[in-house]
């Protein structure tokens, strides 16, 4: 390497390890996951618990499932989907903490990812329960993607367009000399370019 030579960085995508969801496939997917979880914990605590109905409609992965083409049943199974996921933290919530249900991972994930995709009033005489609309979505920094991975997040750079990380790739570049690779770094895939070089220069 050249002493004081130049370096240049440039970023990538990295692809998460999960399928890409739309909205509803990503509400079914974490109750899915969620009721297999809790049946390997407790699996007595859920054949009391949850209802029969509940495990044909979460029984297969969202991207087994049939989903209806049209937009109006689409957000009537969304609110039901959403009904049910708030029912089953509210069962999670009364049970013997002695269990240790509410640290499990996809019960937090169903959590969070509620939160995102539902607006709920629980007022007395107010109760509400709805499917947000996209206007009221939260920004792709925060917005959790899938279940299965609550930190991969969608992002678009140029013409390409995925779910998952940033790679940021540091290279020597002085004429003459090789191209050697002397830095890496993992961001969420929503960091832009230009506010890395703080980090990289102190790297």
């Amino acid at each position: 390497m050249k002493a004081r030579g130049t370096q240049r960085t440039d970023s990538t995508h990295v692809l998460a390890a999960i399928r890409t969801l739309h909205r509803l496939e990503c509400v079914l997917g974490a109750m899915h996951w969620a009721l297999n979880q809790l049946s390997d914990v407790v699996p007595a605590w859920v054949q009391h618990q949850v209802p029969p109905a509940w495990y044909t409609h979460y029984g297969l992965r969202a991207d087994q499932a049939r989903l209806p083409k049209d937009a109006s049943k689409r957000e009537t199974l969304a609110r039901q989907v959403g009904a049910d996921g708030y029912q089953l933290l509210a069962w999670v919530q009364i049970a013997d903490t002695s269990l240790g249900l509410r640290t499990l991972p996809a019960l937090e994930a169903l959590r969070r990812i509620w939160v995102q995709q539902y607006y709920r009033c629980t007022v007395p005489g107010r109760e509400t329960l709805r499917w947000r609309t996209a206007d009221e979505q939260p920004p792709s920094a925060v917005r959790i993607a899938s279940p299965y991975d609550l930190e991969a997040r969608y992002s678009s750079k140029r013409e390409t367009h995925w779910v998952g990380y940033k790679v940021h790739l540091t290279e020597t570049c002085d004429p003459g000399q090789p191209d050697l690779m002397t830095q890496i770094i993992t961001t969420p895939a929503t960091t832009p370019d230009c506010v890395m070089g703080p980090a990289i220069v102190h790297d």
